[in-house]
């Protein structure tokens, strides 16, 4: 997990130094606020799951680090993406408008879900229409 968290952290601060060319999609102190609850959503999955980890069939070590180091990053990824559909409105989906400093809270809270759970992404790109149907 520290593997991961540490590329996560790269990532992070890759996007935040490209944070000026992304601004006309998303605020640099939005983007920050994102990344960090979406790697708080896979450190909370990846706990969460600890207890429930049966290490006596012998699973490959490289394997156990691999899932656990790349979470975070797919976490990252997962997360920009769900906040562009639902910032942008590719989706029909309603959501009670919130002003002020709290509206963000809805990315914010789709960012940790992110992380904590990829069906919940993959569920929300699923949904994107990619074709017309006739």
């Amino acid at each position: 997990m520290a593997i991961g968290i540490l590329a996560a952290a790269m990532l992070g601060g890759t996007l935040m130094l490209i944070a000026g060319y992304l601004e006309p999609y998303v605020a640099p102190s939005l983007l920050l606020l994102i990344l960090l609850s979406a790697g708080l959503g896979s450190v909370a999955s990846v706990l969460s799951r600890l207890p429930s980890i049966d290490l006596r069939q012998d699973p490959s070590d490289v394997m156990i680090i691999l899932s656990g180091a790349t979470k975070p990053i797919v976490a990252i990824i997962f997360a920009i993406v769900v906040f562009l559909i639902l910032d942008l409105k590719v989706l029909d989906i309603q959501f009670r408008s919130s002003t002020g400093p709290r509206s963000n809270g809805l990315y914010l809270v789709s960012s940790f879900l992110c992380g904590f759970s990829e069906r919940f992404a993959t569920d929300i790109i699923s949904r994107i229409p990619l074709g017309k149907k006739d």
